[in-house]
């Protein structure tokens, strides 16, 4: 769609017959199969998952028809006949959906039924991205290993505790004062040396040891076929290395370094893939999306309000404009292959959100080797 609403008109015109053609063809031939699906000896299951991706597909094509029209009625790039034929065909697919008895059907007027028409659209689109997504199952060997290494610790802090009380009673009689106190200062010792070894355990254990891992297992056979591991820290500012700093120059950034820094959190994501096995198991697959989501609710709490009156003087007048508050976020990705020799791609970009939504996404061009080669980095 992106082509066709920068295109000439001409131009234009041809993506949206283009869409046309494809849309109905691809209706047609899921259709046409209509019939070897509803066989008995297809079973029920395989039927409701025709009918299932008929409607979620007829609402897709009538979703984006009605958009491209209206995107590219608003640039003038549409002609009256292209126009009419992605009209008639949001048109003919609506009317299709409620001939089949298919629930997913919007009507002017009926909130209720609309809302279940988005309650049902979303639980088609979740149906239908389903069969895509791997299932990820908590590894529990990571806290196994840090309970070890707790154990050990106190494990080392009483054999100090042990191998003191023996000396005491090798040193001093028992219960006279100089036995006592080394009693009680190996004591004291012993939880130090605990606590100690509990400390320098988890300052070490974030880098052996990820926050969070989990066991890819393919859904179709049920077998493991991958790990990822993720790690979350938050350096000092001082501690962002060069490719992650901000590249502006100017008012902008010395302004920046007079004001206390911002907070930095250092996300990341290490996914090992047995790619052999995916592929004998799906040998239509060819590639892998990786989907990370960013949740941003505690930080909107803390948000001003979305919009600001600004009133100014220009010519000689008083005006008033509403303005967005947007709060910027930075965000500094490196994608990495962790073979030898494996390259890294470096992407840069901003976001600018408002306490009720992201105002717009500013992705900086791919700097000059942005991408290379020559060993992976973490």
């Amino acid at each position: 769609m992106a082509e066709a609403l920068n295109a000439p008109t001409e131009t234009a015109n041809a993506h949206a017959e283009s869409f046309l053609r494809d849309a109905c063809a691809t209706l047609d031939r899921l259709r046409a199969m209509r019939p070897a699906f509803q066989r008995p000896s297809a079973g029920k299951r395989i039927r409701t998952a025709f009918d299932l991706a008929d409607e979620c597909l007829g609402i897709s094509v009538e979703k984006e028809a009605l958009l491209l029209r209206q995107a590219l009625a608003d640039r003038q790039n549409l002609a009256a006949a292209t126009s009419a034929a992605l009209l008639r065909l949001a048109g003919l697919e609506m009317g299709y959906r409620r001939t089949r008895g298919y629930p997913a059907v919007a009507q002017s007027g009926d909130w209720l039924q609309n809302e279940q028409f988005v309650a049902r659209n979303s639980d088609l689109k979740k149906w239908a991205e389903s069969a895509l997504y791997m299932s990820a199952a908590p590894a529990n060997w990571t806290g196994r290993i840090a309970q070890a290494l707790f154990g050990l610790a106190a494990g080392a802090a009483m054999a100090f505790a042990v191998a003191a009380a023996i000396l005491a009673n090798r040193w001093f009689p028992a219960e006279s004062i100089p036995w006592a106190i080394l009693i009680v200062i190996s004591y004291i010792l012993k939880d130090r040396i605990k606590e100690w070894l509990r400390g320098g355990f988890l300052r070490i254990l974030p880098k052996m040891i990820s926050d969070r891992m989990r066991d890819l297992i393919d859904p179709k056979t049920g077998r493991w076929v991958g790990r990822t591991r993720e790690w979350v820290e938050f350096p000092a500012p001082s501690a962002v290395p060069a490719w992650a700093s901000p590249l502006a120059a100017g008012e902008f950034n010395a302004l920046r370094r007079e004001i206390p820094p911002d907070d930095v959190a250092r996300y990341q994501k290490d996914i090992r893939i047995q790619a052999a096995r995916l592929r004998r198991a799906h040998s239509r697959m060819n590639s892998i999306t990786e989907i990370l989501r960013l949740s941003l609710d505690a930080w909107r709490e803390r948000m001003d309000d979305p919009c600001e009156r600004l009133r100014f003087v220009e010519e000689g007048r008083v005006c008033e404009e509403i303005a967005n508050r947007v709060y910027p976020i930075g965000l500094a990705l490196r994608f990495s292959e962790k073979r030898q020799g494996g390259r890294h791609l470096i992407r840069r970009g901003t976001l600018f959100v408002t306490r009720d939504r992201i105002a717009r996404i500013v992705i900086e061009p791919t700097p000059e080797g942005g991408i290379a080669g020559g060993g992976a980095a973490r």
